[in-house]
């Protein structure tokens, strides 16, 4: 998403990344507003929560699929896969703070992948 600054930067200098930057986010920056505001006010009303209820598989399957997306790019060997459980199992099972499992075993894994040799 943020590629969009790179090109109006490209295009236009700062003032053009400004102005792709404000045209790409603004649109529905604006409308989570106006839906949270509305959203609030109409309180607990029945065909709210069946909104709700009916959005939250959807919620989970699209995080759902983007974390298969970015493991099967990040997962390429035993080492990686190791790294992978440890982080899963150190969130799930541990009070550590998930940002310093993730920086930590992320740099573990970055440094395996560049120790190892390169394939031929």
């Amino acid at each position: 998403m943020t590629m969009v600054f790179i090109i109006g930067m490209q295009i236009a200098g700062g003032l053009g990344a400004t102005i792709v930057g404000l045209s790409f986010f603004a649109p529905s920056s604006v409308l989570c507003f106006w839906v949270g505001r509305c959203w609030h006010r109409i309180g607990e009303t029945p065909w709210r929560r069946a909104v709700q209820d009916a959005l939250e598989p959807i919620s989970i399957g699209l995080m759902c699929s983007g974390v298969y997306a970015v493991a099967t790019s990040a997962i390429s060997g035993l080492a990686t896969a190791g790294v992978a459980i440890a982080a899963c199992l150190c969130i799930t099972w541990s009070r550590i703070n998930p940002v310093y499992v993730v920086l930590g075993l992320g740099g573990l894994g970055a440094a395996i992948e560049q120790l190892r040799p390169a394939a031929l």
